[in-house]
């Protein structure tokens, strides 16, 4: 197998989108924006489990061709692990990208496949690495959270409401562990 190529999808790995995106942040002005999609499988779990291993195989196989169909030279896919994907998408217009997520989502739907997503913006969201794709996984924590099967770009919001949570639930742990 190629180095930096996932063995079963074909597509660019973890490492390939971190360099990539390290890359892209390091010679992009800022003020050219682009974009992070983090996509997740609904209910992949469940396919393994209920049609066995090979069958979410095929499924991961056949949204690869999907993604890679969809890939041109401002989009690029990578498969991130399990059955998570991302997409770094270089086309700075916000209309022509959402106009972009809208189509890939409609032919997702089509195939009876159901993803979400989350989204983050260079640099409106954040000009770090660490942090575009921390906002874009909160993204679509939130959305995994509400529903499923959709996409949502990120938001403060998110942000805060993650951090309080993550407090509340350290300081119950506190709590239990004092008594």
């Amino acid at each position: 197998t190629l180095k930096g190529i996932d063995p079963l999808t074909g597509l660019a790995n973890r490492s390939f989108f971190t360099s990539d995106l390290n890359t892209l942040i390091t010679n992009r002005p800022t003020t050219l924006p682009f974009y992070i999609v983090i996509f997740d499988i609904d209910d992949m779990k469940g396919i393994n489990m209920l049609q066995g291993h090979a069958s979410g195989d095929s499924l991961l196989k056949q949204i690869s061709i999907i993604f890679s169909d969809f890939a041109s030279e401002n989009q690029k896919f990578y498969r991130l692990g399990d059955d998570e994907f991302s997409l770094l998408y270089t086309e700075p217009e916000y209309v022509k990208f959402a106009s972009y997520i809208k189509d890939l989502f409609c032919v997702f739907s089509c195939y009876h496949i159901s993803i979400s997503a989350g989204i983050s913006s260079f640099p409106v969201d954040s000009i770090n690495i660490s942090n575009l794709v921390k906002f874009a996984e909160l993204a679509l924590r939130h959305v995994k959270e509400n529903g499923k099967n959709a996409f949502l770009s990120f938001n403060k919001s998110m942000y805060h409401t993650y951090i309080n949570h993550c407090t509340i639930k350290q300081n119950m742990l506190k709590a239990l562990n004092a008594n």
